[in-house]
Parts: C-alpha cells; sequence; structure tokens
C-alpha cells in the first residue's frame, strides 16, 4: 500500500506545486500582458517536467542521482520569477535532457 502511494505522490507532484506558482506568478491566473503570461506558462510548464522527471528519476532510462538532483534544481529555477532564475534553471536542466535523448 505504501509503494502504491509513494509512486501517486511522485505522479502527482504537479498538483502539490502549482497552487504555490499561483503566488509567486499572478500571469499564471491570465492576468498581465501576453508576453508575461506566455512567460510564465512556459517556464511553469518546463519547471514542472523537470522536477517530475528527477522526481520520477526516468526520462528515456533510468537516471542517476547526480541528474535527478539537477533536473530538480533546474525546474525549481524555472519556476521562480525572473529571467535570471529562468535561465539558470534552463541551463541546468535542458543539457542534460539533450544528453539522454541522444544517448537512448
Amino acid at each position: 500500500m505504501m509503494k502504491t502511494a509513494y509512486q501517486a505522490i511522485k505522479l502527482g507532484i504537479g498538483a502539490y506545486i502549482v497552487p504555490f506558482l499561483f503566488a509567486y506568478h499572478p500571469s499564471l491566473l491570465l492576468q498581465g500582458n501576453m508576453f508575461d503570461i506566455i512567460h510564465a506558462v512556459m517556464t511553469a510548464m518546463i519547471g514542472i517536467s523537470l522536477v517530475a522527471i528527477g522526481i520520477e528519476g526516468f526520462l528515456f532510462k533510468k537516471l542517476t542521482w547526480v541528474k535527478r538532483i539537477l533536473l530538480i534544481l533546474g525546474g525549481l529555477g524555472c519556476m521562480i520569477p525572473g529571467w535570471r532564475s529562468d535561465l539558470i534553471g534552463l541551463v541546468i536542466g535542458v543539457p542534460i535532457i539533450l544528453w539522454e535523448w541522444r544517448t537512448k
């Protein structure tokens, strides 16, 4: 029973994170100009995806702990408001995804 509960938490991590993102990014509630809305939605989607991949530990194959931690940090960086944190999150997360895609 606990194994199933743990798996459900890993799969539903986005549902736990999204309400907190609404507080940090009012643009996710479609308030503001179009550029801010698109930016907030894109970085939130990328961030949640990176965190979910890191927590699940599988992309195209099983991930090492180092890659998992880096993906989680990159995803959290994408979810923090601001261009710098978004860029840092992308610089951490995207190379790992590209590397895994290339070596699959």
